[in-house]
């Protein structure tokens, strides 16, 4: 009896045993089996339900699903084409082990709470159970927040093991737009949850330089204090937060710039390297950056800089570009929409100036503009315009139209039209600033009246003339040739035409001759510290060279020598001369000085009342 009674009880031990074991590897190893169990598993449980659709393969070897669907009234899921194989043995312990997971897209939607909060303990699984995953990769995945703010990422990767109340990601990688991140860390089941990891970020457009960055975060869903680093394309640091991950998301940070150059985006290096500090903030509707930058090439001191816009589908909407200089108060303002593509940016900005001079330095003025107004738009070469009015000290005022193309190594001015002077001049041209600087222009001035200049002296010319210099600044060799001057000048008919060329204070001057009437004067040679110049002056009316004169004059000399010891030498005659309160009939003068003294000088001059 007893032995009968053991058999029976060892029977129904291994049948215990046994029978679950059976069914398990049933549903492990059996196409079969694995659908007889989805068939009986409960579609809702509690609030949730779950479907599951065109599921093949096995636990074992793997498995397809087409569709799996979580609802909740928090949550929406929806993961298709999903592919996996799931290790059993770990199943013994309590954790289910996913070597690698393949899933094509996912839906990720986290609804706004529309019941009362109810006391719980926050976990992520039950307890005792685990899981890991050694790889799961998705292709397309897009996570929609409580306020219904959407982000798509594509080609994520992540690995990591989660527990009852931790889940550790050793590697989380993904591309969102056009920036990849690879991060790792770990989030903490708490209210509300806490996160802390480690994350490095490339932005990449095509043709554009690479950005990567470095950061840490440690916090929770209501506030994660950030620091990290920008290693390229310039350097910098900023601390900073995002705050309320989870409803209405924001965040700010302290920035500062160390050694920006315009240079790596194509531009020119007159800019320097530029550094400062910028105060950030943002949230899903847009961005503000406001501080002090300094560029140190224009040697100008400090911009205060304010922008503010926003980011969507790959455009920069710039809402208000704001950039003051302090020294001068000189301000730029602008708005339009920068488009970030393959082929570079696409831009549409306008905007307008007030209070420019130049230099900024503070050096002596050269020439400075009250207000004006420009475009940008296009993508490289951008097209610009630009308007506004120009003074110049001792010039009347001017009124510029400028029109051109932005390259990345120059600026070409396919139209300038310059009102001023009593007519206008139409110029075009470049300024080009790599390999090397430099600018040339080439146009026409028409009616141009000398008297705006020199009062006195009316007139209307016409010039035809190229110009070209190297490099800019105080440097620079200014060349101008003269093709032709016309008109006239003081009701005489006027023509001439001559080279001419500045460098650092030194004129050159070649083949110069001006003619108005029977008044001629020629130049050839140098003006330099050690000058050589040739002239000749004839006029049959001194009125023609200052107001109120009379007389006629010629004249045939040259200028050499050094400027502190010239040595000069001419001969000339002239007749019925009269001005300011001096009258003679005639003079004649023949001059040889040489204040060097290397030779004897002599200067014999005839005047007769």
């Amino acid at each position: 009896m007893r032995r009968r009674i053991l058999i029976t009880t060892l029977f129904f031990g291994v049948l215990f045993i046994a029978l679950p074991l059976a069914l398990l590897t049933w549903i492990t190893y059996s196409e079969n089996g694995l659908a007889f169990a989805l068939r009986h598993l409960p579609r809702k449980i509690a609030n949730t339900e779950l479907t599951i659709e065109g599921v093949r393969g096995t636990l074992a070897s793997g498995l397809q699903v087409a569709l799996v669907e979580i609802e909740h009234p928090r949550s929406h899921l929806r993961f298709e084409r999903v592919q996996g194989k799931v290790s059993l043995l770990p199943l013994i312990y309590g954790t289910i082990r996913a070597n690698k997971v393949t899933i094509d897209t996912a839906l990720i939607e986290v609804r706004p709470r529309i019941e009362p909060v109810v006391p719980y303990e926050p976990h992520f699984l039950p307890r005792l159970l685990r899981i890991v995953g050694d790889r799961v990769d998705a292709r397309s995945v897009t996570i929609v927040s409580p306020n219904g703010y959407s982000n798509e990422f594509r080609e994520l990767s992540v690995s990591g093991v989660a527990s009852q109340n931790r889940i550790r990601v050793f590697d989380l990688s993904g591309w969102w737009n056009n920036l990849f991140a690879n991060a790792s860390g770990e989030l903490r089941a708490a209210d509300p949850m806490e996160l802390e990891g480690e994350a490095r970020v490339r932005l990449v457009f095509d043709g554009q330089p690479e950005w990567r960055a470095t950061g840490s975060f440690n916090g929770n869903l209501d506030r994660v204090p950030l620091t990290g680093a920008l290693d390229a394309p310039f350097r910098a640091s900023f601390t900073g937060s995002v705050e309320s991950l989870t409803q209405a998301w924001s965040w700010s940070a302290n920035a500062r710039v160390f050694d920006f150059d315009l240079t790596t985006f194509g531009g020119g290096d007159a800019l320097g390297l530029t550094s400062g500090e910028l105060a950030l903030h943002g949230d899903a509707a847009g961005f503000h950056a406001a501080g002090p930058l300094d560029a140190a090439g224009l040697r100008a001191g400090i911009f205060d800089t304010t922008f503010d816009g926003s980011y969507a589908n790959k455009t920069v909407t710039a809402e208000r570009i704001d950039i003051r200089h302090r020294r001068t108060g000189g301000r730029i303002l602008a708005a339009g929409d920068i488009r970030i593509d393959e082929r570079g940016p696409t831009l549409a900005l306008s905007g307008s100036w007030r209070g420019f001079s130049w230099p900024l330095t503070g050096a002596e003025l050269l020439f400075s503009s009250a207000a004006g107004h420009f475009t940008l738009a296009g993508q490289w070469p951008y097209a610009v315009t630009a308007t506004g009015d120009l003074a110049v000290p001792a010039w009347p005022a001017l009124q510029a139209d400028v029109t051109g193309l932005l390259a990345r190594d120059h600026f070409a001015i396919t139209r300038a039209n310059v009102s001023g002077f009593g007519g206008e001049t139409q110029v075009a041209g470049e300024a080009r600033w790599a390999p090397a600087e430099s600018w040339r222009v080439e146009g026409r001035a028409q009616n141009i009246d000398p008297s705006t200049v020199r009062p006195g002296f009316p007139g209307a010319l016409n010039v035809l003339f190229n110009a070209s210099g190297a490099p800019f600044g105080p440097n620079t060799r200014t060349e101008i040739a003269i093709a032709s001057v016309s008109g006239s000048l003081r009701k005489r008919p006027a023509s001439g035409s001559g080279k001419l060329a500045l460098e650092r204070g030194d004129w050159s001057f070649e083949g110069i001759k001006f003619r108005a009437g029977a008044t001629q004067l020629e130049l050839d040679g140098r003006l330099t510290e050690s000058p050589d110049l040739r002239f000749t002056l004839n006029a049959d009316s001194l009125g023609l060279l200052a107001d109120g004169a009379r007389g006629n004059v010629s004249v045939r000399g040259n200028l050499r020598g050094t400027r502190a010891a010239p040595v000069i030498q001419l001969t000339g005659k002239g007749a019925g001369i009269s001005y300011a309160g001096f009258a003679v009939g005639r003079i004649e003068a023949d001059v040889d000085v040489d204040w060097q003294g290397t030779r004897s000088s002599r200067a014999e001059i005839a005047a007769i009342d």
